[in-house]
């Protein structure tokens, strides 16, 4: 079986510190945390049931996808 790879985007907002995170490739994704761990982990969870409900995957091709995480460092004025 292939393995889907889907892209998530992530940044810090350099007002807030919050770690913002949203994808082109996973409608009704959009994280905030205030780690970067804590992102991380709210991906691996999110991720997979997002993909089943809104790609119509099935449990096995969600739990077997591949997450590309890009991180968009923001720097502050």
């Amino acid at each position: 079986m292939n393995r889907r790879v889907l892209t998530v985007d992530i940044h810090r907002c350099p007002e807030s510190s919050v770690v913002r995170c949203t994808s082109d490739d996973i409608p009704g994704l959009n994280l905030e945390t205030n780690t970067m761990e804590e992102m991380e982990a709210e991906i691996s969870l999110i991720v997979p049931e997002l993909a089943q409900l809104n790609l119509n995957l099935s449990e096995d091709e969600a739990t077997n996808i591949v997450i590309l995480i890009r991180n968009n460092r923001v720097t502050g004025p």
